[in-house]
């Protein structure tokens, strides 16, 4: 119970929780590749989520997960505390990275190689908290996009797959030369 809800008779606070509106995700502004680094690929995922009270509501986090086309698995999990609030009668913005390590991406050039699109399906849960009644409500949204990469990107990721896995220098400048050009792009 937090310190403002012990001082709440429960008859109130059933009271006001009948009368709040649960926020809405209205939507995905953006999806994208934002950067690679040496770990792995960094998404970001932007959205709106509308408070349709009057009053605003602490975002407490954020979880998502990330699947491609060809994988049964996810390929990104997580969780992001957050810090801000959904202002009343808007919409707010919010950002999310999502991080891909190399070693989860196996699946990532046989669906580049399938079309030249990379398909992804997110999973978003996010949770907001309502500490007048000491309650948390967690707001699920899921969406699938297709992100269109070049060679040069397929290029430098498969280049930085396989120096994480031990196959630096000339050879993984070959061997990631030589499949992207089987895609007919050039680099």
């Amino acid at each position: 119970m937090t310190k403002f809800s012990r001082y709440v008779p429960n008859f109130l606070r059933e009271k006001i929780s009948q009368r709040v509106k649960i926020p809405e995700v209205v939507g995905v502004d953006d999806f994208k590749l934002e950067s690679l680094t040496d770990e792995g690929l960094e998404f970001l995922v932007k959205f709106s989520v509308y408070n349709p009270n009057f009053f605003s509501i602490p975002l407490f986090k954020i979880s998502y997960t990330l699947k491609f086309a060809n994988s049964r698995d996810p390929v990104a999990e997580g969780t992001i505390p957050r810090q801000e609030s959904l202002k009343g009668n808007k919409k707010t913005p919010v950002d999310v990275p999502v991080r891909v390590k190399y070693n989860m991406i196996k699946d990532i050039v046989k669906d580049y190689l399938n079309d030249l699109d990379l398909h992804c399906y997110i999973s978003l849960e996010i949770t907001i908290d309502l500490p007048l009644i000491d309650h948390n409500f967690t707001i699920p949204y899921s969406f699938d996009k297709e992100i269109k990469l070049t060679a040069q990107i397929l290029f430098e990721v498969l280049r930085r797959i396989m120096n994480n896995l031990g196959i630096g220098g000339e050879k993984s400048k070959h061997a990631a030369s030589s499949i992207a050009s089987f895609t007919n792009k050039t680099i």
